[in-house]
């Protein structure tokens, strides 16, 4: 995401805010990326361990970055539609427009990023699908407990972060097999080992790893 559509956040950059964020970080406190890329702004002239530092357009790009970060979490906390918090970060972010540039490059110069292009937009597609099928599901479940049948009425009381949470939650668990939150939580709490390859393990954390 920092740097597609490409912003001048390359592969370097990147390395650079996670030694910063390493070096930064102590047994009892761990300096997250995010953090790390904001001491940056703070400090343009910190150094990693490496001997590296941000250039002027680098840290120009980061505030940039930053910037676009920091009004996503906003619309997430203000808004209670997932696909508007969706259709906002791929707009923002300048991604629906890259995507718009790749479908347009001919074929035979561009080795099927058209095509690559199309598939990732039908993912989006997707995506705000299963966010529709998430809300819909909580607002029963809400409706069962409460006893309340209207629809969605427990879903207005929900922070939009909290339900963003939640609903990345339900998605992993929807990827691994499980059919509800409920569900899920009862094969998770389940005396099992659970097995999962790297790819899927992207942005998880658990207590105890090998």
């Amino acid at each position: 995401m920092c740097n597609r559509p490409t912003r001048g956040l390359g592969a370097g950059a990147v390395k650079y805010i996670r030694e910063v964020a390493e070096m930064k970080s102590s047994p009892d406190c761990k300096v997250s990326l995010y953090a790390s890329a904001n001491l940056l702004i703070k400090d343009g002239h910190l150094v990693a361990p490496s001997g590296k530092k941000l250039g002027l357009k680098q840290q120009n790009a980061l505030k940039k970055f930053l910037s676009i970060a920091s009004q996503i979490t906003e619309a997430t906390a203000k808004s209670k539609d997932l696909q508007e918090v969706i259709d906002f970060t791929v707009k923002i972010t300048g991604y629906a427009e890259h995507l718009k540039k790749k479908q347009s490059i001919p074929a035979n110069q561009g080795k099927n990023q058209g095509s690559n292009s199309k598939a990732r937009e039908d993912n989006l597609e997707e995506l705000k699908k299963r966010a529709q099928a998430f809300v819909d599901e909580t607002a029963k479940a809400d409706a069962e407990v409460s006893g309340d049948k209207e629809k969605g009425k427990g879903q207005d009381e929900q922070c939009g972060t909290r339900q963003l949470r939640l609903f990345l939650e339900w998605l992993h668990l929807q990827n691994a097999g499980e059919d509800t939150l409920e569900e899920g939580r009862k094969a998770q709490n389940q005396n099992v080992v659970s097995m999962t390859t790297i790819h899927q393990a992207k942005g998880l954390e658990w207590p105890v790893g090998k």
